[in-house]
């Protein structure tokens, strides 16, 4: 399994966008963390995470965000993650909406 990872910069939004699509299993986990270490890195003050082409994840996943939503707030930066409603629920559930802002995706 893989995922596929690309980061969009719009600066004159002062926005970071990280594209993630494929399967989050275990995995995958390293090349997941280092694409939010990239983006973390992007000098810009709203960071964003667009999952919603993820279907599901590992709770891994889900620690890796807090984690990383921790680092932007130390950074003086704001970490969204967009996800469908199935996933929002269970992030929501977790924790992850205390450290990051979740937006829900619309169906595609």
């Amino acid at each position: 399994m893989a995922i596929q990872t690309a980061i969009q910069d719009i600066p004159d939004r002062d926005i970071a966008l990280l594209r993630v699509t494929g399967e989050m299993d275990f995995d995958v986990r390293p090349a997941f963390q280092k694409a939010l270490l990239d983006l973390l890195a992007m000098p810009r003050a709203k960071l964003i995470v667009d999952l919603s082409r993820i279907s599901r994840m590992s709770s891994v996943f889900i620690g890796t965000l807090i984690d990383s939503g921790n680092t932007a707030t130390k950074s003086h930066k704001t970490l969204s993650v967009m996800l469908v409603e199935k996933l929002a629920t269970v992030c929501r559930d977790s924790g992850l909406d205390k450290v990051v802002s979740i937006i829900v995706a619309k169906a595609q």
